[in-house]
């Protein structure tokens, strides 16, 4: 029976021992669905845009291209830190790489956003488990 299991990652070390941990006591390298889930961080709330009377439109154009210039660089690295775990479960566990899938989600908002945006990754992948890393 094929199980989907995804594992949450980021560039943590704690990121890492879930991963290691999945990949040892919970898949079945030979059937199982890996789908790797980062999410990005979250969009700050309190972004810096200029107040009146120095509001011009160039002044609210270049910080909005500020801001896509920086969710552009976070989705790259998001892409990079995939890239990585996808060859340590490919190579170093011997999964098929056709069993291992790849997610960048956007954060829902907020710092419980990218629990949620693991959960949602989950549900939509039709998890049957959520393997995530923890910080103590």
């Amino acid at each position: 029976m094929v199980r989907k299991v995804v594992i949450a990652c980021d560039d943590s070390p704690h990121s890492r021992i879930a991963v290691d941990l999945a990949m040892q006591q919970i898949v079945h390298k030979s059937t199982d669905e890996i789908h790797l889930v980062h999410v990005l961080p979250p969009t700050s709330a309190a972004a810096p845009y200029p107040m009146a009377p120095v509001a011009s439109a160039a002044a609210v154009t270049a910080v909005q291209h500020g801001i896509a210039a920086q969710r552009a660089a976070e989705a790259a690295h998001g892409i990079d830190t995939l890239r990585l775990a996808t060859e340590l479960v490919v190579l170093d566990y011997k999964v098929p790489r056709n069993s291992v899938h790849c997610h960048v989600r956007p954060s829902v908002g907020g710092a419980s956003g990218v629990s949620e945006a693991v959960c949602d990754a989950a549900k939509a992948q039709g998890a049957d488990m959520v393997v995530v890393g923890s910080r103590g």
